[in-house]
C-alpha cells in the first residue's frame, strides 16, 4: 500500500513539474547539446504552444515572432548574430526549415536559436555548432602559371 501511494505523489509530482513547463512556447528541435550542423545544409526547427495568452510567451504579433540564431558559447551572455526568419506560432506547433550560414561556422562556437517574445521573454533551443567548412581546393590549386599571371 506504501508503495502505490508513493508512486501515485510520483506521478503527480512528474505530471505537475511537466505542466508547469508547457506554460510558454518552447523548441522541440534543436533540444540538448552537441548537434553539429554543417554549413549550407537544409534543416529544420521544430517549437510548441502557442504564443497568444493564456500562455505566458506572449506576441502582440504572433503571427511574425523573431528567430534568431545567437552565439551562445558563453551561455550567460549569448549574443545576436542574425535573424534567421519569423514564425506563425499563432499554432499550437510548427516547423520551419532554414538554411545553415557558412559564415558562422568555425567548429568551436555554439549556437542556439531564440525565439523573441513581448515583454523581454525569449525561449532558447538547444546548443549546437557549425564545423569550419574545408577552403575551396579549386581555388588553392592553382598551377605555377596561373600564380605567376596573380603577381603581374
Amino acid at each position: 500500500m506504501l508503495f502505490i501511494k508513493s508512486s501515485a505523489l510520483a506521478v503527480l509530482a512528474l505530471a505537475a513539474s511537466v505542466s508547469a513547463q508547457m506554460n510558454h512556447t518552447y523548441f522541440t528541435n534543436p533540444v540538448g547539446e552537441g548537434q553539429v550542423y554543417t554549413a549550407g545544409d537544409n534543416t529544420t526547427f521544430s517549437w510548441q504552444l502557442k504564443c497568444v495568452s493564456p500562455n505566458i510567451y506572449i506576441s502582440s504579433n504572433p503571427s511574425k515572432v523573431s528567430v534568431e540564431l545567437v552565439n551562445s558559447t558563453n551561455s550567460n551572455n549569448a549574443y545576436f548574430l542574425a535573424e534567421i526568419t519569423t514564425i506563425d506560432c499563432t499554432q499550437n506547433q510548427g516547423n520551419t526549415n532554414w538554411v545553415i550560414p557558412a559564415k558562422y561556422g568555425d567548429g568551436t562556437s555554439l549556437f542556439s536559436l531564440k525565439m523573441v517574445f513581448d515583454r523581454g521573454n525569449t525561449a532558447y533551443s538547444g546548443r549546437f555548432t557549425i564545423p569550419l567548412l574545408p577552403a575551396n581546393p579549386a581555388v588553392l590549386a592553382l598551377s605555377p602559371l596561373s600564380s605567376l599571371a596573380l603577381l603581374q
